[in-house]
């Protein structure tokens, strides 16, 4: 009988991914019922706030947050009905934006650190101000298109 080392590697990794997939799924699963995400309380103080036009859903308000979000090169991290968070890694910062979309604004939360470059680690609470105004620019300009052009 020919023994094939690669079938038992082979079967061994196919387990791996499957265990894998697996605890993924389920974490992914928490995350879109909400239960592992965040509450608005927990967010802390609001940065800035967006007026949602009339004309427009918070489903289309959420859909501006995100095109802005991907405009600006960040990452999404999760999304919710209506809770969005994203965050960006670079030039020493650690910046991590919720926007939470109610019936009438957008609301934008920010916690967000200053990255020690050689270390890693969170140095100082501070929140990139231009950044977070590009953004906030950024979702009213794309709530109007969603608007008054879509």
């Amino acid at each position: 009988k020919t023994y094939y080392p690669f079938k038992s590697i082979l079967s061994g990794l196919w387990l791996a991914v499957v265990f894998a997939t697996l605890a993924w799924s389920e974490d992914t699963a928490s995350d879109q019922d909400g239960s592992a995400l965040m509450s608005e309380a927990s967010l802390g103080e609001p940065f800035a706030s967006v007026s949602i036009p009339s004309e427009i859903d918070p489903v289309r308000a959420m859909k501006a947050c995100v095109r802005a979000a991907l405009g600006r090169k960040w990452d999404i991290v999760t999304k919710q009905d209506d809770i969005l968070k994203i965050n960006l890694k670079q030039k020493g910062w650690d910046a991590t934006v919720y926007f939470v979309v109610k019936d009438d604004v957008v609301v934008l939360y920010s916690d967000s650190y200053i990255v020690n470059k050689k270390t890693g680690e969170r140095k100082k609470k501070r929140d990139p101000e231009g950044w977070l105004r590009n953004l906030e620019k950024d979702v009213g300009v794309f709530m109007d298109r969603e608007a008054y052009l879509e």
